[in-house]
């Protein structure tokens, strides 16, 4: 775990547990089951560590590889990988708030409510293969 990856964990985590946006992501757990079926939910064991890692590893994938698309699919996949099956849904939608003006805390519930479960189980299978 780097640095990088600590300090947001430190930034995002209070505005991720909040008791509204809990029950956002929360909505969206039978994914796991699809992590469980391929033996991949050994190091993110919990679906809100799942969320957690999620955002954390995207939002330092988009500062570091923002600007060189090939490098930012690599680490998405490298992350989904693991089980971090919400990298590429999150990475998304920051690309989406990195041109709007509003705050984080205010568009992360939009970033879980815009969940699309189907979409991120045909992406998930497909790139499992």
């Amino acid at each position: 775990m780097t640095f990088t990856h600590k300090y947001i964990h430190t930034a995002v985590d209070p505005l991720l547990f909040t008791y509204e946006n809990y029950k956002l992501f929360n909505k969206y757990k039978e994914l796991m089951k699809l992590l469980r079926d391929k033996g991949m939910n050994r190091a993110y064991n919990t679906w809100t560590m799942i969320v957690d890692n999620s955002l954390a590893q995207s939002i330092s994938t988009r500062i570091l590889f923002s600007d060189d698309e090939e490098k930012l699919n690599y680490r998405i996949r490298e992350n989904e990988k693991v089980g971090l099956i919400l990298v590429r849904h999150f990475c998304e939608k920051l690309e989406e708030y990195e041109k709007k003006d509003i705050k984080f805390e205010d568009f992360l519930p939009k970033m879980f409510s815009s969940i699309d479960i189907d979409k991120e189980k045909e992406e998930f299978l497909r790139d499992s293969r």
